[in-house]
């Protein structure tokens, strides 16, 4: 079994999306929590809350990491209370984002929108727990699968009666390196640590493919790396993942970037951006950012100084624009290269890093 995608032969990727939380907002409203809407929703008890100090997830699990890393140094018994803690927020994550899997609200406009412009062997990096991205391209446009459609890396074997197939659809792939609330981990049968992630593809999330199929016989943990500062130890197929993104990154012609802002904070995710140099077989390499013109504008500045390219090099340019909702009637004729109704040719001045 060929177990390379047809796009890592490929010399060249015509298009690669990135998306952070705002896209998921952008789909899904309100409903769908940021960073602190998402900390205010966590059980977690108050002298917990209290010492650490903050209303902010990312500050709090760097925190959190922080003494389960000092009290393991220490051989604590305190690190196995802090474990146990981790775990359940990790489990309380899951769960907020598994009560928005409603099947009636897959029909967002803007999600429509989104679907009706993906094209053919696109590439989607997705930052996001939810698996809204997901349910519309599978329930709504049927042109994506989770029969395929994660990569060979996350991937389960099911019934050949559970078709089509991702490379029989539009063969649009979904890169989800920091996990998401269908990824499980489990230990394989017959080891004494190896620990193997699949994939949960169950009705509620996916019900027109009536399948329910528990990855790790119920056992099975979630496979997610929750936001910190502190450097952290991947799972092997995560790791694959990230590497096989920074293909991606590197061969595409367009990267558009929506919803992400790409924090000094997230290294990890900055490195991909270092991949972003002039292509041999790239004439002219365009990443779009669409994040409201002001955090736009900020992220771009923040891609040149990652960037390992003169930034007044011709054949790379780095343009803001704004939130989704207010381009999506835009991006069709934005992505083929031509000028929307109305729209002067903008003039891109790249500063220096």
């Amino acid at each position: 079994m060929d177990y390379v995608l047809p796009q890592q032969k490929q010399k060249v990727i015509e298009r690669t999306f990135i998306l952070g939380a705002g896209f998921s907002r952008a789909i899904r409203g309100i409903e769908s929590p940021l960073r602190k809407e998402l900390f205010e929703k966590l059980s977690i008890p108050f002298d917990i809350r209290d010492k650490y100090h903050t209303d902010d997830i990312e500050m709090f699990m760097t925190d959190l990491d922080r003494d389960i890393k000092r009290y393991k140094d220490d051989n604590s018994p305190e690190a196995g209370s802090y474990m146990e803690l981790k775990i359940k927020i990790k489990n309380q994550v899951v769960q907020i984002f598994r009560n928005l899997a409603d099947p009636n609200k897959y029909n967002n406009d803007v999600a429509t929108k989104f679907g009706e412009l993906l094209k053919e062997n696109d590439i989607i990096i997705t930052f996001n727990y939810d698996t809204f991205l997901e349910q519309f391209l599978c329930e709504i446009h049927k042109i994506w699968s989770p029969f395929g459609g994660y990569t060979p890396i996350v991937t389960c074997e099911l019934p050949a009666n559970h078709v089509p197939k991702n490379d029989e659809m539009k063969n649009i792939i979904i890169l989800k390196p920091h996990g998401s609330i269908n990824f499980l981990e489990a230990q394989v049968i017959g080891t004494e640590d190896d620990i193997w992630i699949g994939l949960e593809i169950t009705e509620d999330i996916f019900p027109s493919l009536h399948c329910n199929f528990n990855y790790g016989l119920g056992r099975g943990q979630p496979a997610l790396i929750l936001p910190t500062y502190l450097q952290q130890e991947f799972p092997r197929q995560l790791n694959a993942l990230w590497h096989l993104a920074s293909e991606f990154v590197k061969k595409a012609q367009k990267i558009v970037i929506i919803g992400y802002s790409l924090p000094e904070e997230d290294g990890k995710t900055n490195d991909l951006f270092s991949y972003i140099e002039p292509h041999p077989d790239i004439e002219t390499r365009e990443v779009l950012i669409i994040n409201g013109k002001e955090e736009s504008s900020i992220t771009k500045v923040r891609i040149e100084k990652l960037a390992w390219f003169n930034p007044r090099s011709k054949k790379i340019s780095v343009k803001p624009l704004g939130y989704l909702e207010e381009e999506i009637d835009k991006l069709p004729e934005i992505l083929s290269g031509r000028r929307p109704k109305g729209e002067k040719k903008a003039v891109i001045n790249m500063s220096r890093c």
